[in-house]
């Protein structure tokens, strides 16, 4: 039986935000892995040394709170898809979207102004951010 609570008059499916953010996750993996992990590690400037010490370090606590902060970004998602009342793939497709572009782009362009990130770097996360966006709310509102 499939849990379904209230939040803030918001039906909240829970094994479809752990789905999603497990599909969100997988993401996460793919685009900073396989598809531009190279690209990202030269727009971050890592070099020989900043890699040996991260696998030192282990991934496996990062790892955790990735996939806890993904959890917690798919159920704030799953209310805002709730609250428009998108109940498509394509009107969940429109809600990522206007997530993405009213709180992450709008954020990554001041990282990119006042920390003095790259353009490259600022391209890899909002494009990465586009995507999971979309994705994960398309998701959310079929479901």
């Amino acid at each position: 039986k499939i849990i379904i609570y209230m939040v803030l008059g918001v039906s909240v499916n829970y094994l479809a935000v752990l789905i999603v953010a497990l599909v969100n996750f997988f993401i996460g993996f793919l685009w900073y892995g396989p598809l531009f992990g190279k690209v990202w590690i030269k727009a971050m400037k890592f070099g020989d040394k900043d890699m040996k010490k991260a696998k030192e370090k282990g991934m496996a606590w990062p790892m955790f709170i990735a996939l806890i902060t993904s959890i917690v970004t798919s159920f704030i998602l799953v209310v805002f898809v709730g609250l428009t009342g998108a109940n498509s793939v394509l009107n969940g497709a429109f809600v990522g979207i206007l997530v993405w572009l009213g709180f992450f782009l709008t954020t990554s362009i001041g990282s990119m102004l006042w920390e003095g990130k790259s353009a490259s770097l600022f391209c890899i996360n909002t494009t990465y951010d586009l995507v999971r966006f979309i994705i994960m709310a398309g998701i959310l509102a079929s479901w």
